[in-house]
């Protein structure tokens, strides 16, 4: 089975967030704040012209993914590991 891009980021993002809260104690609120971005990024880019709306799954992708960096441990070549293709597209 092929895995989406899209599905596959999620499964990390969850995977590399966990149960992380923010400064008030919510749980979860780092996958919640990514998975409103991603809800947003894929309103967005269904709205707008063919080159956003054709890649919509790698917009998408990219918002579940957009603080691992910042907000794990996941360091940038295990993330370059898992994702070799998007990330030279964002290069």
């Amino acid at each position: 089975m092929v895995q989406l891009i899209e599905d596959k980021a999620w499964k990390f993002a969850v995977k590399s967030y966990g149960k992380q809260t923010d400064w008030t104690g919510r749980k979860y609120a780092r996958i919640l704040h990514v998975n409103n971005v991603a809800r947003m990024s894929k309103e967005f880019a269904a709205r707008g012209n063919s080159y956003y709306q054709n890649n919509i799954e790698f917009i998408v992708a990219v918002a579940y993914l957009h603080d691992v960096l910042e907000h794990t441990s996941i360091k940038e070549s295990e993330l370059k590991n898992i994702f070799p293709n998007e990330i030279e597209l964002l290069n």
